[in-house]
């Protein structure tokens, strides 16, 4: 994403299978995903004392929160020497707008380095410090943040939302300042579930039938499941959502097609089928 011309902290999200980051985006259960973090100085002679702040999904309005994976600075320059420090704190860095006190210097936080031995489902939010280095007018640094998604929805929204912003503090001109950057929301898509009920010419529950879903999700990525009816005469498949409308509904055994489908649960975009056998 571009920033060139605008100086300040950007911060954007991708999921895996979204081909760049951007200020949203919809992520399916289990997914991997990240936040990168862009600083971008401007038409300074130079900013120091750069500390980029995230707290960890624990801004706004959330409905769910990712489990936090680690911090990736391949993207720094060779000269930046940063240092991960982390909270277990919630902490709300707006507070710290217009204060002399930077966040990072405040010792109530009881800021921790981030090392390989810490214990990462306790941290709440960071601090990324980029050390000594002094950057020039027009240059950018960019942190990413690694996430995992949880592996099933629990709340009763279609598309819960996980809303999250940056932070940075810095010295420009003698002035030292915190400031926000944007903020981002992550969808998690809720999985749905295809329902079938299968009985006979005379009204008799059939078990034992084996139906088979087959088409592409939304990703493009080949779908082929099968489940077979148990006592009650009922098949499901639970990530029924992820297909599309083309998909094609097999069954071997007799149809009967006033009923095969009529347990189709439609809320979450599963909008048709086609039943062949």
């Amino acid at each position: 994403y571009n920033t060139s011309s605008v100086s300040g902290v950007f911060k954007r999200v991708q999921g895996e299978n979204d081909a760049s980051p951007s200020l949203e985006s919809t992520i399916g259960p289990g997914d991997e995903y990240r936040y990168s973090l862009r600083y971008q100085s401007g038409a300074v002679d130079e900013v120091k004392n750069i500390v980029i702040y995230d707290n960890i999904e624990n801004y706004g309005e959330w409905d769910w929160r990712g489990t936090f994976k680690g911090v990736d600075l391949s993207e720094l320059p060779a000269e930046v020497t940063p240092t991960v420090y982390y909270t277990t704190q919630d902490v709300d860095f707006s507070t710290y707008e217009g204060s002399t006190t930077v966040p990072i210097d405040d010792s109530s936080l009881n800021w921790q380095e981030l090392t390989s031995s810490a214990d990462l489902s306790t941290v709440r939010s960071i601090a990324i410090s980029m050390g000594n280095y002094v950057m020039g007018s027009y240059s950018s640094l960019t942190v990413w943040l690694e996430f995992e998604a949880p592996s099933e929805n629990t709340t009763d929204k279609q598309l819960p939302v996980a809303q999250n912003d940056v932070y940075v503090s810095c010295t420009q001109n003698a002035y030292t300042t915190t400031a926000p950057g944007n903020d981002v929301k992550v969808k998690l898509e809720v999985l749905g579930e295809l329902k079938l009920h299968k009985v006979d010419d005379f009204g008799n529950l059939m078990e034992g039938v084996e139906f088979t879903l087959i088409g592409t999700d939304k990703f493009g990525n080949n779908v082929n499941l099968t489940d077979t009816t148990n006592g009650n005469g009922n098949a499901t498949f639970s990530d029924g959502s992820l297909l599309t409308a083309d998909d094609v509904l097999h069954a071997r055994g007799k149809l009967e097609k006033e009923l095969v489908l009529e347990n189709m649960v439609k809320s979450l975009g599963f909008s048709d089928a086609v039943v062949a056998v």
